[in-house]
């Protein structure tokens, strides 16, 4: 599906456009040759775009949106990451002139077939640019393509082997992090409860007829970003998230914000399980601020 420009929130392509994926073997230069026409690109999954789907991926993608030196087709060539092992640098559908941005894409010589392996790949490979954007780092995240664009072809790939061996000298190199027990907190006899019980009591607390004023503005959050704007786990996440925080009061317009086919939004709300972990509410408020 070649679009001009990215999809606005609410238009009615969205749907024929998340169903529009096929997994496709193609050469670099018909990579190149697709994102040009504007052709958004994904890793390769069964059925529908989503993690618990994923196959594979033999691409990484960094969107650098500094709208500075940094994010400029020039600056990046110049980075060393980018002359050793990207395969195009090209800008996206949001650059200007005033307030550049670009998309650098490495293409890998071998598929990854592990979706937290892709993602830690990802996320290392992030961590060599100056301030890229750290959303796009899922197993599922897709791209879009860039009609028009100004695009520099390099035509390296990024070896598989030579990127495990940087992971593990990062690793070996890199300052330890401190390690975290499970968190508690007391409640108002000072007796020492689990986080999830905390979370059970806000939820109970929530199904009064008055709703904190945490839930409004929860609410008013969800009202500036379209749920095809996000990607399916996010979108389950904000779903968990909304249900864990405040419960059956916030389902009305939680189901209203999803867009969900009959019933969906209900069998993910009413699903056991862990709290989601793809989404809080700061994630909520940081869509709702315009971030992607």
């Amino acid at each position: 599906m070649a679009l001009e420009g990215k999809l606005p929130a609410g238009d009615p392509r969205w749907a024929k456009f998340n169903d529009s994926f096929d997994n496709l073997s193609l050469e670099p230069m018909e990579i190149a040759d697709a994102i040009y026409r504007g052709f958004s690109f994904t890793t390769w999954h069964t059925g529908r775009r989503a993690l618990a789907n994923f196959i594979c991926g033999q691409h990484v993608a960094i969107d650098m949106d500094t709208e500075d030196e940094r994010s400029t087709i020039d600056g990046l060539s110049a980075h060393p990451w980018v002359r050793m092992y990207a395969s195009m640098v090209y800008t996206t559908p949001s650059h200007t002139d005033e307030k550049p941005r670009a998309r650098v894409l490495f293409l890998l010589d071998e598929p990854i077939d592990d979706a937290t392996a892709y993602g830690e790949i990802v996320q290392f490979v992030m961590s060599q640019f100056d301030e890229p954007d750290t959303s796009c780092k899922d197993a599922s995240r897709f791209f879009f393509g860039s009609m028009d664009c100004h695009l520099r072809f390099f035509d390296n790939v990024l070896p598989v082997a030579h990127l495990r061996r940087l992971y593990a000298k990062h690793r070996r190199t890199a300052p330890k992090q401190p390690q975290y027990t499970t968190r508690y907190e007391t409640d108002e006899n000072g007796k020492v409860i689990s986080l999830e019980a905390e979370r059970t009591k806000r939820r109970v607390a929530a199904l009064t007829d008055s709703p904190p004023d945490e839930l409004d503005k929860a609410i008013e959050a969800l009202g500036k970003f379209d749920a095809y704007d996000v990607d399916y786990n996010k979108w389950v996440g904000v779903i968990k998230t909304m249900r864990d925080e405040f419960g059956d009061a916030a389902f009305s317009a939680v189901e209203s914000w999803a867009k969900g086919k009959p019933g969906e939004v209900r069998a993910i709300w009413n699903k056991q399980g862990q709290p989601s972990k793809s989404a809080t509410l700061g994630t909520i408020y940081y869509l709702a601020a315009g971030k992607r």
